[in-house]
C-alpha cells in the first residue's frame, strides 16, 4: 500500500505531465502580418533653401549644408 508521501508524489507528477503535454500540443499563435516602415514626407522647400543673410558665417554655411546632405540621404528613394 503506497504511503501518503508517495501519492502526493504520483499526484503531483501527473499533474505535472498533464500540463507540459497540454502545453506542447497547443498550437502557436500565428505569426504577425509584416509591418511597412515609416515613411518620412519630403521637407518643406523653405528648409531646402540656404540661409539668405549676408552676415551668415562660413561655420552656419558649412553646417547647413551638412544638415542637407543628412536631410536627403534619410528621405527613401
Amino acid at each position: 500500500m503506497p504511503t501518503l508521501r508517495t501519492s502526493a508524489q504520483r499526484v503531483l507528477l501527473l499533474i505535472a505531465l498533464a500540463t507540459v503535454t497540454t502545453g506542447c500540443a497547443t498550437r502557436s499563435p500565428p505569426a504577425p502580418p509584416p509591418v511597412a516602415p515609416a515613411r518620412l514626407p519630403p521637407p518643406p522647400a523653405q528648409l531646402m533653401d540656404p540661409p539668405n543673410c549676408g552676415k551668415c558665417s562660413e561655420a552656419v554655411r558649412r553646417l547647413f549644408e551638412i544638415w542637407q546632405q543628412q536631410l536627403i540621404k534619410t528621405q527613401p528613394s
